[in-house]
């Protein structure tokens, strides 16, 4: 699927203006293989907590058995890449601000 570039500024369609975290947390649910995704901007992708203690709040609201892991941005974009459609991204959850999805497929 193609998708429309903006060609009025391509520093933000790059993300190259934005700060990415060298580790991150995400949540698996066990026994299943899948991982917690969140939908931002009409896109899924994988959610990439900044704290564990922002992926433990998400957890403890779940009934589902989750597990937390603590990976580099790196194998969370990894693990985006090998999720079926509609996951095409990482999203970024920071302790504060609005949720960032970078597209990774």
């Amino acid at each position: 699927m193609r998708r429309f570039v903006p060609l009025i500024d391509q520093a933000p369609f790059l993300e190259l203006d934005l700060d990415w975290p060298s580790h991150v947390f995400v949540v698996e649910e066990l026994g299943t293989g899948r991982y917690l995704c969140k939908l931002v901007e009409g896109e899924f992708g994988v959610s990439c907590f900044e704290t564990a203690l922002r992926a433990e709040r998400i957890v403890a609201e779940d009934l589902r058995p989750l597990k937390i892991h603590h990976v580099s941005f790196e194998e969370a974009r990894t693990i985006a890449k090998n999720r079926p459609d509609p996951v095409v991204g990482v999203v970024f959850i920071p302790e504060l601000g609005a949720p960032r999805l970078l597209y990774v497929k």
